[in-house]
């Protein structure tokens, strides 16, 4: 029974250490793209969480669609997304 008990707690830890600390981390950057028909022509400095390799990482954000992985700086994504 302890057993059983020593596994339970373990599944508990493993799976809440491996959550995100908020949602819109998980979801990938949005890079330059079309829209209408036309070339996303912006150019933008964004920060976005990397799920793989757990930092924050800028990239170029093209202007068009987009969602909330995008952030200003590297201090705001940061303090948005790790633990």
């Amino acid at each position: 029974m302890k057993l059983i008990l020593y596994f339970l707690v373990l599944a508990a830890y493993v799976s809440s250490s491996s959550a995100l600390k908020h949602e819109v981390c998980g979801l990938p950057h949005t890079k330059q793209g079309t829209s209408g028909g036309f070339m996303c022509m912006a150019y933008y400095e964004r920060w976005s969480y990397n799920t793989v390799t757990k930092q924050c990482a800028m990239f170029i954000y093209g202007g068009c669609g987009g969602n909330a992985n995008s952030f200003l700086s590297r201090k705001d994504c940061e303090d948005k997304c790790l633990e």
